[in-house]
């Protein structure tokens, strides 16, 4: 076991679980973000463990979120146990609406042993996949801040890294805005859309894809099962709250509400389930998710800097690819630190 001292610069689902996983190898760990914890694109995510249309996707996406839901499942215990703060970890089945390929999702399933049904009894063909879970964003947040805190972890918030200073290949310190340097043996880049604005040469490989979503409050319909249709979801939450969503826009950090797309998602509900018309949107919000091409993030050390590792770019499915990317930088830490 080490007790080197690792920053950790990000604050967001993928930094906090490489952190914890790192924690748990006996490092020192201090977590900085530029604003507070989790309170960005991971906050804002739908939450679905699930990669929507893998079959669609290369192999690798499918790979690195399918341990999400035996990892989250004993990680909820732990938060509630610690922090007494419940990330509504449940199982919500999958329903895929009139899809256009149920003999290679049927395909695709079988090879990955989740079990599907189709219901032909609508005006519209459905295929069920089951066991498929979900785990809400907010309170996982809120919960993962104060594991960290119990775990030992160093948080910094409020505190943006603005450059690394090095030493032939290594990284000697960082920088803060406030002109604050900060010491320690490795340092690990997870700052999602932001990556750019601390290693230019990355502009070009993670990019701000901004996602709209809005929220219904407590319907009263009970439903149980994830909806999705031509690349639209509404979630169920557990207190009846439904989460619809999201858009995809590449429009940089523009964090200015686009009027016409909340409307937009607001009539695919409504599609999807009419009795939505009567009922008055509770709220929206947007996160910027980091693109890559594929949706393959970038998991590795620099190839540049001996104690410089990288873990950013998940761009739609940065809460189910966590854990498994968390486990590859934190071996890759553990051998080389």
């Amino acid at each position: 076991m080490s007790n080197g001292k690792i920053a950790v610069i990000g604050g967001g689902i993928i930094g906090c679980i490489s952190a914890i996983e790192i924690k748990k190898k006996g490092f020192d760990v201090t977590v900085f973000d530029q604003s507070k914890i989790g309170h960005a694109s991971s906050w804002a995510s739908g939450g679905i463990l699930f990669p929507l249309m893998p079959w669609d996707y290369l192999k690798k996406v499918y790979d690195l979120c399918k341990s999400s839901t035996n990892y989250y499942e004993q990680l909820s215990k732990d938060l509630i146990q610690k922090t007494g703060i419940d990330p509504q970890f449940q199982e919500s089945d999958l329903t895929i609406i009139d899809p256009l390929n149920i003999g290679e999702i049927q395909k695709w399933c079988k090879q990955n042993n989740i079990e599907t049904s189709i219901n032909e009894a609508t005006c519209k063909r459905k295929i069920i996949l089951k066991k498929i879970f979900q785990i809400r964003p907010p309170r996982l947040m809120k919960a993962l801040r104060k594991y960290m805190e119990t775990l030992g972890i160093n948080i910094i918030e409020n505190k943006k890294i603005i450059s690394f200073d090095a030493n032939k290949c290594e990284i000697t310190s960082c920088t803060t805005s406030d002109g604050k340097v900060f010491m320690a043996e490795a340092f690990l880049l997870s700052s999602g859309a932001w990556t750019s604005s601390i290693l230019e040469e990355y502009r070009d490989n993670v990019f701000p894809i901004k996602g709209q979503m809005i929220q219904y409050p407590n319907t009263g319909l009970k439903l149980k099962n994830i909806l999705y249709e031509d690349g639209f979801y509404l979630i169920p939450r557990r207190d009846g709250v439904l989460i619809a969503g999201s858009t995809l826009e590449k429009v940089g950090f523009n964090s200015q509400e686009n009027i016409k797309n909340i409307d937009n998602l607001k009539r695919k509900a409504e599609k999807i389930i009419p009795e939505l018309k009567t009922i008055k949107i509770a709220k929206s919000w947007h996160g910027f998710r980091p693109g890559t091409v594929d949706n393959i993030p970038i998991t590795e050390k620099h190839k540049d800097y001996n104690n410089l590792f990288l873990n950013f770019g998940h761009h739609r499915y940065g809460v189910a690819m966590a854990p498994q990317s968390a486990r590859i930088i934190t071996d890759l830490i553990s051998v080389d630190v």
